[in-house]
């Protein structure tokens, strides 16, 4: 008979975290600060530090600290990864407001897409 932790086994960090994150959510409506070039970047309510965006492109999803545009966990391939951190670059200050007002409970502002 299997246990709980054998079938999450197959399961990496990054997916029980989107899991968790999704399942114990206040809200159904994740706040998705901004969409370009197929990339989705999301901010999480009540999330863990440090401040981080969820980043999703394709079938690639990871997490990247907002200050130093460091991937914590996940991949994304090197050009969603360039246009990202140029994306954060430019709207730093907004991005870590975002993540602020979500940490609240509140829904964040959108940001601009890269141009």
């Amino acid at each position: 008979m299997d246990t709980f932790w054998t079938l999450l086994s197959p399961l990496n960090w990054l997916d029980l975290h989107f899991i968790f994150l999704i399942w114990f959510s206040k809200e159904l409506d994740l706040p998705i600060l901004c969409t370009f070039l197929g990339i989705i970047i999301k901010v999480f309510h009540h999330d863990h530090n440090p401040p981080h965006i969820h980043v999703e492109y394709a079938e690639f999803k990871a997490l990247v600290e907002i200050k130093t545009g460091k991937i914590i966990s996940g991949k994304l391939p090197p050009r969603a990864f360039r246009a990202l951190n140029e994306w954060r670059k430019i709207h730093l200050k907004e991005i870590h407001r975002a993540w602020l007002t979500a940490q609240s409970g509140r829904m964040p502002k959108k940001i601009k897409p890269l141009e």
